[in-house]
């Protein structure tokens, strides 16, 4: 009866030990593909963040070039002088420094910037709008402003990196 009774123990232990294996396989299974889980969202959710951001700043640049294009308009009609019209695009509160530039690459209003360190002067006297970025220099927006069919100044708007 003894033998009985320490077999039904052996056996019971003998399960018990097994099912606190299968159990702790279980959770480490379990852990391992959480983990893999989470990483996956996290990853997805900083996918998702970086795209709407970029797509904000995209917004920001572009609404930046509008506004640039809508003071060129007023340069090219001519509405005001060049200094009255720069002057007030400079009292939108930034701390960008306006000027406009002519196609030898003399600055004829505005602030003085380091004109060949930067390619969006090239494209904006070919007809397109610009924004071009140096680093430890800053970034610079430049517009086309036309006479006719022919571009006779570039608009600019420097932000400093410094």
């Amino acid at each position: 009866m003894r033998d009985r009774l320490k077999n039904g123990r052996t056996k019971i232990f003998i399960l018990l030990v097994g099912f606190v294996v299968v159990l702790g396989l279980v959770g480490v299974l379990m852990q391992s593909k959480m983990q893999v889980l989470l990483g996956n969202y996290i990853e997805k959710q900083v996918t998702e963040q970086a795209g709407t951001l970029a797509d904000v700043l995209e917004e920001k640049l572009n609404a930046e070039l509008r506004t640039m294009e809508e003071i060129s308009t007023y340069i090219q009609a001519e509405i005001a002088t060049m200094d009255d019209i720069l002057a007030i695009a400079q009292s939108d509160g930034s701390q960008a420094e306006w000027g406009v530039l002519e196609l030898d690459g003399n600055i004829i209003s505005g602030a003085d910037i380091p004109v060949q360190e930067f390619t969006g002067i090239r494209n904006s006297f070919r007809g397109n709008n610009a924004i071009s970025y140096k680093k430890n220099q800053g970034m610079l927006f430049t517009v086309p402003v036309y006479r006719g069919d022919n571009i006779k100044y570039v608009l600019f708007k420097f932000y400093d990196g410094s």
